[in-house]
């Protein structure tokens, strides 16, 4: 059944009366979408990826779309998807708010986002870094880190723009997103800062200056930051009360076998098992032979903490054992199915998998 035509004011009026969209940035997928029966018949995919924004009116997801993207997006509803070849085109950016006229598209995107604990007394901070391609937005590189006894989450994510600026090529334009009005207010002028802050923003301006950068700044809902946002508080609670478990920990040879041996020392310390005939527990006893001090820090570290906590950490160990190892096949068979951005490595691919199967218990 051939789909009826439409007119300028008509597709207005449905556009305005649709509530929410799905907004999907870069991929296969890439575009505008009011739900996902016209994604799939545009796209051919079964399911939106996890980076999909969901955004309230169609003006606001135009907007967020023309933030990021120099060229027009797809806009699917109903039976439509419209292009900018379509001669109605000119109606969709009609909608476009005054405010995010389109403007010069910066070549790098820069997220940064920090966090600390009082209680703790630590503090995280982490970016991710994003080159702008034809087809959308490309992750490049990521840094996350933390510190115990000095800073907040102002100065952590100051201190990540930091050193994000200094790992893109010199004589580039580039956008920093942060949820921290601080932030992307002194960046763009509009706010002097004095003390520790003011000391990391003329670091900042001298990167600027000697790498001859373009830089503006946008402020973003967390939401947006999501990602850098996750990496500052892992940075953070990595100082904790983990540190002398991950100092001792570092000494196992075999990156994978990490998290086997914690799981041999919470057994220990609780009384659950005794792991002497296990490799783990082997490597367990030489450690403590080894390192005897550190064996007793990280054995009072490992009893202030919970069986939740502990189960974190093993994840945690897990993850960076599979940072340096590629994605397995059937991970990205998976993740291509559902439409998922390709990822680095198979920590990321496994991030990426929890993440959807959390979406579909929703």
């Amino acid at each position: 059944m051939r789909t009826p035509p439409l007119s300028k004011e008509r597709l207005r009026q449905i556009l305005r009366g649709i509530p929410h969209w799905q907004v999907v940035l870069e991929g296969a997928g890439a575009g505008i979408w009011s739900g996902p029966r016209p994604y799939r018949r545009a796209t051919g995919l079964k399911r939106f990826p996890v980076h999909a924004q969901t955004v309230k009116g169609f003006p606001a997801a135009l907007k967020l779309w023309r933030s990021r993207n120099p060229t027009p997006p797809r806009v699917g509803f109903g039976r439509h998807v419209l292009t900018e070849e379509d001669p109605l085109f000119t109606a969709i950016w009609e909608l476009l708010p005054p405010e995010a006229a389109p403007s010069v598209c910066a070549q790098f995107l820069i997220r940064s986002d920090g966090s600390y604990s009082d209680r703790q007394r630590a503090m995280g901070f982490a970016t991710a870094i994003y080159a702008q391609e034809q087809e959308g937005l490309r992750e490049i590189g990521r840094v996350q880190g933390g510190n115990v006894g000095w800073g907040n989450s102002i100065l952590a994510e100051f201190g990540a723009v930091a050193i994000a600026l200094t790992l893109v090529p010199p004589g580039v334009s580039v956008q920093v997103e942060s949820d921290l009005k601080m932030l992307t207010e002194a960046l763009e002028g509009k706010q002097a800062l004095n003390g520790e802050a003011g000391i990391y923003l003329k670091i900042i301006h001298a990167i600027i200056q000697h790498k001859k950068l373009v830089v503006s700044a946008v402020k973003q809902p967390r939401e947006t930051v999501v990602l850098p946002h996750e990496l500052a508080q892992r940075g953070r609670k990595a100082q904790t009360t983990s540190g002398p478990i991950h100092a001792l920990l570092q000494h196992v040879n075999r990156a994978g076998g990490r998290a086997l041996v914690l799981e041999a020392f919470h057994a220990l310390e609780n009384g659950q098992a005794d792991p002497d005939q296990t490799w783990a527990g082997r490597e367990l006893a030489r450690l403590r032979q080894i390192k005897p001090d550190l064996f007793q820090e990280a054995q009072k570290a490992l009893k202030s903490m919970t069986p939740e906590e502990v189960g974190q950490l093993v994840a945690q160990f897990r993850l960076e054992a599979m940072r340096a190892k590629p994605p397995t096949e059937k991970q990205l068979a998976l993740l291509r199915s559902l439409g998922a951005p390709a990822p680095a490595d198979r920590a990321e691919a496994a991030r990426l998998i929890e993440q959807l199967i959390k979406r579909k218990r929703r």
